[in-house]
């Protein structure tokens, strides 16, 4: 009994962590692309539109691709 219980909690467990992991690691990647982005547009003395560009860019990918529901289910988890 106790070890069917040991078993039930553990892929719950395992999914939890991958979801944190999926998580912070996807938020780590925006911000530190965003800060990339305004790093290269402050370096480089880009135009305000050639900037402004990049950013719509990076946010329409943003929510395309980092949708997590759209994460997961790419990565096969129905979470």
């Amino acid at each position: 009994m106790k070890d069917d219980h040991l078993e039930s909690r553990e892929p719950a467990f395992f999914h939890w962590m991958f979801n944190v992991i999926v998580n912070w690691t996807y938020i780590f990647v925006s911000f530190s692309s965003v800060v990339y982005v305004f790093n290269l547009a402050v370096a480089n003395q880009f135009s305000l539109t050639y900037t402004s560009l990049l950013l719509v860019t990076f946010i329409l990918a943003w929510f395309f691709v980092g949708s997590r529901q759209h994460a997961l289910s790419l990565l096969g988890h129905d979470g």
